[in-house]
């Protein structure tokens, strides 16, 4: 991009390297992390309604003045 230098074209995750030095691999898939995600805000609403009224910044500001 010209207005933002070095700017990435793409972003992609790479494991190859925990795999290989970590044997560590995702338990998820994009496919099932989204549908998960999705299903999660679908069935908690009240948490949404929360957010959106501005409801958790009264409870940042009571934890963290």
């Amino acid at each position: 991009m010209k207005d933002r230098p070095g700017h990435d074209y793409r972003y992609a995750m790479d494991f190859t390297r925990l795999r290989t030095e970590l044997g560590w691999t995702p338990e998820e898939s994009l496919d099932t992390g989204l549908r998960k995600t999705v299903r999660w805000y679908l069935e908690h609403s009240g948490w949404i309604d929360r957010v959106r009224s501005g409801e958790y910044r009264r409870w940042i500001s009571a934890q963290y003045g």
